[in-house]
């Protein structure tokens, strides 16, 4: 009797050996399956032309999807697309002006310029590893602070600060001027956005940004 339990115990252990080791390989499956599938969306798109093969001509543009605005530019010798929301906004995306290159080289090589071009003015600059941010020199009425964020083919930009020089209204039949109050609110579709939160946002969703610039705007017809 002791004899039959052993070898029934023997059994199951064995049986439970084999559905473990299963399972084990079923799961090793899925994830060498889902690795080659990023693998091989990374490689189609790094052998894409984002900005070349784009159906427009240097210089034109056209709107998509009632919102997006996309125009095709070229700076020595580089091409990119321009994508930028110019009318209302209701989102911190719609903030954002997105340049889309061929390649990452391409877009490397722009933000290396633009870092090196604005680094130089000392001008409200901070810089971190994917970007920085810079005043805007030569602005008359303002004081306006940008941010550069560099993501693979994609440089990211928007204003993340912008302070009017103008503290109140001019009225020439009136010396008496009333000081202009407004109140940065967290609602994008507010009328006073705090637009230092976009700094925090593009550096939390800047993949997600590329991903739907690249594969949602550009794909609309």
């Amino acid at each position: 009797m002791n004899k039959q339990k052993s070898k029934a115990g023997k059994v199951w252990k064995i049986i439970g050996i084999v559905a473990g080791s299963l399972i084990l390989i079923y799961g090793l499956l899925i994830a060498v399956s889902f690795f080659a599938f990023k693998a091989e969306k990374h490689t189609e798109e790094s052998h894409k032309n984002y900005a070349s093969d784009y159906h427009l001509r240097i210089d034109d543009g056209k709107n998509v999807m009632k919102r997006w605005w996309i125009e095709k530019n070229k700076d020595d010798g580089i091409e990119c697309l321009e994508i930028r929301n110019p009318g209302k906004k209701t989102e911190e995306i719609d903030y954002l002006t997105v340049y889309v290159y061929d390649s990452d080289k391409d877009a490397k090589a722009v933000y290396d310029n633009l870092y090196e071009e604005y680094i130089k003015y000392d001008y409200g600059w901070r810089e971190h590893d994917n970007y920085f941010v810079s005043g805007i020199p030569g602005v008359c009425d303002a004081e306006i602070f940008t941010m550069f964020y560099l993501e693979e083919n994609v440089i990211i930009t928007a204003d993340i600060e912008i302070i009017s020089c103008w503290a109140e209204p001019f009225d020439p039949e009136n010396t008496e001027t009333t000081t202009v109050e407004t109140i940065d609110t967290t609602d994008p579709a507010g009328d006073a956005y705090d637009r230092s939160l976009l700094e925090d946002y593009i550096c939390k969703h800047a993949s997600d940004v590329r991903d739907y610039m690249l594969n949602t705007v550009l794909e609309a017809e």
